[in-house]
């Protein structure tokens, strides 16, 4: 149309000698067979394109209402004003914070971002007390909200590192939020982090160095007890005493071309407990099921009951200089206390999310249990 048209002022005066009303005049114009444009009249042109030939209201609204203005399309009007349906987000926001959201420090590394809200909260917990205060929206805007603020409910563990703790109130209550830098304390936090942060490092080597055959980096937990059986609705089995069970991991640790099968060591409380002893005959068993590897390397937590006592380094010297196994060295390596996420703690995470899935028995996602 723009090609197609154009248009031209007219004289202010007409022949007669009054002035025009008209303040300007279109030509049309058609390409011919050599594509040459030919100028046409208006019935034409319309009839042609398939218009009625005297309705040239498209060529009005097309080319505009003043031919001093530039031609230009039309300004969008979509969100000049606000619907009227529109949720106020702020105090939603404000009640979402209000149940203090924290980063965990089981994942503040690989998902420094996202924050977590207690296993005992549930996302209609939040909302029935969000209506209950005399607030109007829908429970799908709500989890919206919720998601729009990176908040989740996944909880990997609840250990959190009373040195970070102890260094957070100080900050705020002594240096407005930050560290001095001659202020004992902080002195002290900062070898911890360094410290904290030196252990992480480490990991992260073993985890990204390719291995030979001969060696196996893995992280080993205990994952916190398991009470059995799990049949919810059935009352009989809720008011029935459970039985707790105890699982021992395994996990490999570092890349996929390294990867091992997890070794689970699954055992209840009519078997035995938890304390060195047991923990120390979950070791052994595990070092069985790799009794042709040379070099082992375990990553542990600082829990002195399980990984730090001279049952199990008296025992693991026994085991090693034994002819039962072909190890030839067993490498234990601590993590920082409180800075202890490791792939073990994934694999746990894995096995609860599974027990909720399949709630009338437990299963574990390994190819190896004792």
């Amino acid at each position: 149309m723009f090609h197609s048209v154009c248009q031209v002022p007219t004289a202010k005066v007409c022949g007669d000698g009054k002035p025009s009303r008209r303040g300007r005049s279109f030509i049309y114009r058609l390409k011919d067979e050599d594509q040459v444009p030919q100028q046409v009249c208006k019935l034409f042109f319309l009839s042609t394109l398939g218009y009625h030939p005297t309705n040239d209201s498209l060529v009005l609204s097309v080319m505009g209402k003043d031919i001093s203005t530039p031609l230009a399309p039309p300004k969008d009007q979509r969100g000049r004003h606000a619907p009227a349906n529109k949720l106020d987000q702020k105090p939603l926001h404000e009640h979402i914070e209000s149940f203090h959201p924290s980063v965990s420090h089981y994942r503040r590394e690989h998902a420094p971002w996202r924050r977590y809200l207690p296993s005992d909260i549930s996302m209609k917990l939040m909302y029935a007390d969000y209506i209950e205060k005399d607030n109007k929206c829908s429970y799908e805007s709500y989890r919206k909200a919720v998601k729009s603020l990176n908040i989740s409910f996944t909880q990997l563990g609840e250990e959190q590192c009373e040195s970070c703790l102890l260094q957070e109130q100080h900050v705020k209550a002594d240096h407005q939020g930050e560290a001095a830098v001659n202020c004992p304390q902080c002195e002290k936090w900062q070898i911890h982090k360094d410290s904290a942060t030196g252990s992480r490092l480490h990991y992260q080597s073993d985890a990204e160095r390719d291995l030979p055959e001969d060696t196996s980096t893995r992280s080993v937990d205990l994952q916190k007890v398991i009470m059995l059986s799990r049949m919810p609705g059935v009352k009989s089995a809720v008011f029935t005493r459970r039985i707790v069970a105890y699982h021992e991991t395994f996990v490999s640790v570092g890349k996929k071309t390294n990867k091992k099968n997890t070794i689970s060591v699954v055992w209840h409380e009519g078997i035995a407990g938890r304390s060195a002893a047991e923990i120390t005959s979950a070791y052994a068993a595990a070092l069985e099921k790799e009794r042709d590897i040379k070099h082992i390397v375990y990553w542990v937590d600082n829990c002195s009951s399980q990984n730090k006592n001279w049952c199990l380094f008296s025992s693991l010297v026994s085991i090693v200089n034994s002819q039962t196994i072909s190890t030839e060295d067993i490498t234990l390596k601590f993590f920082h206390p409180g800075h202890t996420f490791m792939s073990a703690d994934s694999f746990h995470h894995g096995v609860e999310q599974e027990m909720k899935s399949r709630p009338g028995g437990v299963v574990f996602g390994c190819s190896r249990i004792v």
